[in-house]
């Protein structure tokens, strides 16, 4: 007899000693005892079990701030972080779509048996996942990060620096949380980017600097009268209490700053970082060159990366579209005068 799939199924309430309280752990070996039960073929089950196991092992680090954390804490944002996360991996999108529904299916299970009362990953479009990263269109692109006039108060100075040194840098979320005041050099105008023994250096373009030299502007004048001892001083981009970003927060920045029907129904920060790529890509930039750009050191390439700074600036200049449209907008301000 063919098994129904996990997310078809409903199941009777239970007196599982699970709760919401539990570990993802005791939350999976409770889905997998249903998916036995339910007579789900050997292979599918291992399926579930692997998939289930790299999300908890993905998430332990990430929670270790809390002494005790279980089931009721795990969030959308958790799943959407490890979506980056497998992403930044090089993990197909059909195999980072197989694993969301992996997870989506355990905490139906657990909703359906009233161990929790709401499903973290069921705004998850698993389709749009399988399809690939999306990417803004290279002609919208300048509308959904057009000129919006100046900014002079913080809040609306960070955004925009926020916006356009994701989409003009293609910066992972997590490495534009971790920036600090000491990564940026304005008078190179370069980023350097460090994780672990690692280090990046990226340039910055003329939009993504001056957006960030309007915020700090505002930082300062924001932080002035602040104790230094209760704000993250070194930290680049902070809230209005002088701390560092969550990377929820700049998810929530993007997805107010970048318009839905902008960004084809999904304005993540892996949108601009997506988008920054493939207009690289579309413009005939070597894979090398862009795989450079993004510090994906692990995925195969065929063209040599570019050495030097200089390389990298020229690249970006001759592809990217905010560097180009500055480029036409130059020329015929010189061929009118």
């Amino acid at each position: 007899m063919r098994h129904r799939p996990a997310h078809s199924r409903t199941y009777p309430k239970t007196d599982s000693p699970v709760s919401a309280a539990s570990s993802l752990e005791s939350g999976a070996a409770l889905f997998l005892d249903a998916l036995e039960a339910q007579g789900c073929a050997p292979g599918t089950a291992q399926a579930y079990r692997t998939d289930l196991s790299q999300f908890a092992l993905f998430l332990h680090p990430r929670m270790s701030a809390k002494p005790a954390w279980g089931l009721r804490d795990v969030g959308t944002d958790h799943v959407l972080v490890f979506i980056e996360d497998l992403r930044d991996r090089g993990r197909k999108p059909r195999t980072i779509a197989r694993k969301v529904a992996s997870v989506r299916s355990c905490f139906r299970l657990l909703c359906s048996v009233g161990v929790l009362e709401s499903n973290p990953a069921i705004a998850v479009n698993v389709a749009a996942v399988a399809r690939g990263s999306e990417s803004l269109q290279r002609d919208g692109s300048e509308d959904a990060l057009g000129e919006r006039g100046d900014h002079p108060d913080f809040r609306s100075a960070r955004d925009r620096a926020i916006l356009e040194i994701l989409y003009g840098a293609g910066l992972r979320l997590r490495e534009l949380v971790g920036l600090n005041l000491s990564s940026l050099n304005m008078e190179e105008g370069s980023l350097r980017l460090q994780e672990k023994d690692d280090e990046r250096i990226v340039p910055m373009e003329s939009r993504v600097s001056a957006a960030i030299a309007s915020y700090l502007i505002c930082r300062a004048d924001q932080l002035v009268d602040r104790d230094i001892t209760q704000i993250d001083a070194g930290a680049l981009f902070v809230n209005e209490r002088g701390l560092r970003l969550h990377r929820r927060t700049v998810q929530r920045i993007v997805a107010r700053g970048l318009p839905r029907g902008d960004a084809g129904g999904s304005a993540t920060p892996q949108l601009l970082r997506s988008s920054f790529a493939t207009h690289l890509l579309d413009a005939g930039i070597p894979a090398g060159g862009v795989q450079a750009r993004l510090g994906q050191t692990s995925l195969p390439v065929p063209a040599r990366a570019p050495a030097s700074l200089e390389q990298l600036r020229a690249m970006y200049n001759r592809a990217h579209p905010r560097a180009y449209r500055e480029a036409n907008i130059s020329a015929t301000e010189v061929a009118a005068e």
